[in-house]
């Protein structure tokens, strides 16, 4: 009999149907009734793309990605005009591209006595002072590498930014606070915890029950939600040329950021990778917090599943890592710091991420879009923008912006290479878009 011991309470939908899923009882549900659809299939003509779709969808929950593709496929031929089923093929294929490279990369693991989990490099830090925007774009951006700039966030701010000063300003604004849920197939592992306002959510971490529920305010944005803040935010010099900032008044992610993170003491954002081919920055305030950054080169190693978007959730647990469970782990090349006060983390597109708060920190971030990420922001908006008209917008926005320097109108992924000697490189571009899932 199923264990239920761990079912997940008050968790999104998402999370409880992938927990009932996994389960004996959940598989043996999905196996039964995929007779029942496969031969409604072949007899409801009018039906036959919606009855595909389902069938695979059945498939993909069941682990069989390569019948799922394949009844996708002929779903798509069916109904080209149906964008979800395209949509769906996607994030299908996406996981196809990750099983084969971790089959690759099987064939040249280590003996298992041999298998460890690599000692993390130190992310470099460079003062502001010493570092051109020109060698910021050109030494991380272009080469995928992350790096701390020290001598930065202090003129962020027209004040300086704590707790009893963003109280002043926004205390009675209401926020949407977060939660860690171990088993969450949400992004990085956060779902949504309860309503209240900026003064509530304070006094609460001044006065918190060791016992009580950690408690996250992650990604607050400050332009829409607290104007007056964001006004008082000057963003550095290295992130002005940002193309999502550049586009017409109310394009998707046109005012969104910086954003305001608040979290207590020992909560903790899971693996994750920032949407849409984004890469970041975040200035800490207040506190220190612990990342652990890969390149992106490393995704499949870190075992990414796409349950229900294409934002990957990934099984592995950096905290105590298995190597017997996640044998290609020992392929990562992590990257660590502790950020301090002070400081600002840049972290480039698509590399995954995990956060430990080592303090109650407060801290602003943005994410951005420049010349060096413009590619790989299209072709992550290229699949978006399948079911989503805002993501459809912005990348009609931003293939205007690479007309404009002379790049592709179009995205080029290179396909995933069977050979895992070409994910060695720091900026090696993988992801696959329409065009090339639907003609394999």
């Amino acid at each position: 009999m199923d264990d239920y011991s761990d079912l997940p309470r008050n968790c999104s939908p998402n999370t409880l149907i992938n927990f009932i899923a996994r389960t004996k009882a959940g598989q043996q549900f999905l196996r039964l009734n995929l007779a029942k659809l496969d031969g409604l299939r072949h007899t409801k003509k009018k039906m036959n793309g919606r009855l595909h779709v389902a069938v695979a969808t059945a498939w993909e929950r069941l682990g069989d990605y390569h019948k799922a593709r394949d009844l996708l496929q002929a779903a798509v031929r069916l109904c080209p005009e149906e964008n979800e089923y395209k949509w769906l093929l996607c994030k299908v294929q996406r996981q196809l591209y990750m099983l084969e490279a971790q089959a690759a990369a099987m064939e040249r693991l280590p003996e298992q006595s041999q298998r460890v989990f690599p000692t993390p490099i130190q992310v470099e830090r460079r003062r502001a002072r010493d570092l051109s925007v020109a060698e910021f774009v050109a030494k991380y951006c272009e080469a995928g590498v992350p790096v701390i700039i020290t001598d930065v966030v202090e003129n962020m701010t027209r004040t300086t930014w704590d707790l009893n000063h963003i109280n002043a300003v926004a205390g009675l604004c209401r926020v949407v606070l977060k939660r860690l849920v171990s088993l969450s197939v949400e992004w990085a592992k956060l779902e949504l915890a309860k309503e209240t306002t900026i003064a509530e959510f304070f006094q609460s971490l001044k006065h918190r029950d060791p016992e009580s529920e950690l408690l996250y305010l992650f990604d607050w944005s400050l332009p829409i939600h607290c104007p007056q803040l964001a006004q008082e935010i000057t963003i550095p010099h290295y992130f002005r040329d940002n193309f999502l900032s550049h586009t017409p008044e109310g394009t998707l992610y046109q005012n969104s950021w910086p954003s305001l993170f608040v979290a207590p003491a020992g909560m903790t954002s899971e693996l994750h990778i920032d949407t849409h081919g984004t890469s970041f920055w975040m200035a800490l305030l207040q506190g220190r917090k612990r990342w652990t950054i890969f390149r992106k080169a490393d995704t499949p190693y870190l075992y990414p599943y796409y349950p229900h978007s294409l934002d990957p959730v990934f099984d592995v647990n950096l905290s105590h890592p298995d190597l017997n469970t996640h044998p290609l782990l020992s392929l990562t090349c992590p990257r660590e710091c502790i950020l301090q006060p002070g400081e600002l983390l840049f972290v480039p597109a698509r590399c995954p991420h995990r956060v430990e708060n080592l303090e109650t920190t407060v801290a602003i971030s943005g994410n951005f879009v420049n010349k060096a990420n413009l590619r790989a922001a299209m072709e992550e908006l290229e699949v978006s923008a399948l079911v989503d008209p805002p993501a459809h917008h912005l990348l009609r926005h931003l293939q205007e912006v690479a007309r404009a320097i002379s790049q592709p109108t179009a995205p080029q992924p290179t396909r995933l290479p069977h050979n895992l000697q070409a994910f060695q490189g720091e900026n090696r571009d993988f992801m696959p878009n329409f065009n090339q899932v639907a003609n394999r």
